[in-house]
């Protein structure tokens, strides 16, 4: 069963093209717009904010792609948000990652984000993104664990918020290479679009765009091999309000391929199919997935849904089969007071094993006015 033979490839270069053709008017529905969009009643304020996620999320994972472990510990990310002018936000503090069982912090850094807002569309930001979740990425091409290891994303960022069309263009600077470095620059770059095709109360359609490229090397330490891998995610939409109960469909066509200069991996090019059902009732989200895979190695993504394995160097399948399962439990508890629960179950049909992992995260996000500075 071959869809390489079917028009996906055409179907994916016209989604490209859209992307960059309605970049100028996309919007970015994902994002809060609300956290995004600069309030400009709020011109020469100050206010201290503090960003807190208290998690444990315990990875049961038995196969031979993805190393199980256990996360458990907290980020906190104190800062300062001053809006000196009505379409320009700054934000200073620190980011502060530990895990519990370290006598250290694993991370620690400077925490400083610019905001320019170029028009009511259009937001450039500078130092640190906003990335992880916000991109609204799917797990085969960007994992989840990010969202724990890795919250602290800098470099530059494009959002555009418009009324059908959406995009999120990112670059992810990861490792800074500089003159005497021994260590291999490392850069991501990202985009994920939404295009509405039907926006109602009680019906949605939506075309949506995900693509990673993930690049390792430089010109510094020309010693070191260059690896350049691409992953893109092609999809449709489709949800439902009944009242309380809101029901939706996704399916994404996905592709891999390596243009690195030499070869490391066994494979330079693959695809999969994802097909995701989920009910939304109260607090509550029911989701279930099928996966299916030819040679497909995730650049970002979670290595359940690899070809490739992890930690096993040399271990490859060519194809990939799975069915998931997952609950989740969202509350909010009172104000910037949130409490999450989930369960997820994996399935691989052609290796007949059951992974699986359950998460509590305990979010605490609050902003105080300080003062009005006067000019």
């Amino acid at each position: 069963m071959h869809f390489k033979s079917f028009n996906f490839k055409i179907l994916k270069k016209l989604i490209i093209i859209l992307s960059f053709l309605f970049f100028v008017s996309f919007s970015f529905s994902q994002i809060n717009y609300k956290q995004i969009k600069i309030d400009t009643t709020k011109t020469n304020n100050l206010y201290f904010k503090f960003n807190n996620n208290n998690f444990l999320k315990n990875n049961e994972y038995f196969n031979r792609f993805n190393r199980g472990e256990t996360l458990l510990g907290y980020y906190f990310i104190p800062q300062f948000e001053y809006i000196p002018l009505k379409n320009v936000r700054i934000n200073a503090g620190a980011f502060m990652l530990n895990f519990s069982g370290k006598d250290n912090l694993y991370k620690f850094s400077p925490f400083f984000r610019f905001n320019y807002q170029i028009n009511s569309n259009l937001n450039l930001i500078m130092g640190n993104i906003y990335g992880s979740r916000y991109h609204k990425l799917i797990e085969p091409i960007f994992s989840n664990d990010l969202y724990l290891k890795h919250n602290n994303e800098a470099g530059l960022q494009f959002l555009y918020i418009s009324k059908h069309l959406s995009s999120d263009l990112w670059c992810d600077w990861e490792y800074a290479s500089l003159d005497g470095d021994s260590t291999r620059e490392k850069m991501t770059i990202g985009n994920s679009s939404k295009y509405k095709f039907i926006d109602t109360k009680k019906f949605k359609i939506s075309v949506l765009y995900q693509m990673i490229l993930s690049h390792k090397g430089g010109q510094v330490n020309r010693g070191s091999y260059v690896q350049s891998i691409f992953n893109t995610a092609e999809g449709l939409e489709i949800k439902t309000n009944l009242q309380k109960l809101n029901i939706g469909i996704q399916g994404f066509y996905l592709t891999y391929n390596d243009f690195s200069p030499e070869i490391h991996y066994n494979y330079t090019y693959g695809w999969a199919i994802y097909n995701k059902l989920f009910l939304t009732y109260s607090d509550f989200k029911l989701s279930g997935g099928f996966w299916y895979s030819e040679h497909f190695i995730p650049a970002k993504g979670d290595y359940f849904f690899s070809s490739k394995s992890s930690y096993y160097r040399n271990y490859y399948e060519p194809n990939r089969n799975l069915i998931t399962a997952r609950i989740e439990y969202n509350k909010k508890v009172a104000k910037g007071f949130f409490v999450n629960f989930a369960y997820e179950g994996y399935y691989d049909n052609f290796n007949y094993t059951y992974d699986y992992f359950y998460k509590l995260y305990l979010i605490f996000n609050r902003e105080f006015f300080i003062k009005k500075v006067n000019k």
